[in-house]
């Protein structure tokens, strides 16, 4: 099984995970997201009574390479943490904070713009950005993202975590980091041309 198709399957067991969450009853997804959030920040086996939580039904060794079992599980484990803390306080059907196509670098344009008032500029919000991406490993990473999901929670600006559990497996491999930094990069900033295109036709149209 080639790594490609080992990171489709690592973002298809977080989409399926928080999707199984969603579907429970309110108070439940609550009291599952709760257990979840202890697990932020700490290593993937360290708390066993989120073992059945994190692990339940993954798919039996994606992967036959030790490394890489490890990167699949520290991704999944990461993500799925993550999420609880960015759903915490909010409803899981009502406000999802896991939403597809919301890549980490679109959300931290539009952190950057409600925060900064200035999505493209040196604010802190981009600084901080940077410095996540600038991390030398999956732990370091993990790191920097717990803070900036929090900033994430507070604005209400949601997060495709399924995609995110995805970058976290390639973030693992040095080989592909730089692959996942520039993705990143070209998320945040891809629509700067297109923002400012539109801004001078509105202000056109509004001459007229």
């Amino acid at each position: 099984m080639n790594k490609a198709w080992e990171a489709r399957l690592v973002s298809g067991c977080v989409k399926r995970k928080i999707e199984t969450l969603t579907q429970r009853g309110e108070s439940v997804a609550r009291a599952s997201l709760a257990k979840l959030r202890r697990g932020v920040g700490k290593p993937p086996w360290s708390i066993p009574a989120l073992w059945g939580l994190v692990f339940a039904d993954v798919p039996d060794k994606l992967s036959s390479d030790h490394a890489r079992q490890i990167a699949e599980e520290n991704a999944i484990y990461t993500a799925i943490t993550l999420y609880a803390l960015h759903q915490q306080s909010s409803d899981v059907k009502q406000s999802p904070m896991s939403i597809s196509g919301i890549s980490l670098g679109a959300a931290a344009r539009k952190l950057a713009s409600a925060r900064d008032g200035d999505q493209w500029g040196e604010g802190p919000v981009r600084r901080r950005f940077v410095d996540a991406a600038a991390s030398d490993s999956t732990k370091e990473f993990a790191q920097h993202l717990r803070g900036f999901v929090q900033l994430l929670r507070a604005e209400g600006i949601p997060l495709d975590y399924p995609a995110l559990a995805e970058d976290l497996y390639w973030f693992h491999f040095l080989k592909t980091r730089d692959d996942v930094r520039r993705q990143w990069g070209l998320d945040f900033y891809r629509n700067k041309n297109a923002d400012m295109t539109n801004n001078e036709e509105e202000e056109k149209r509004n001459e007229q």
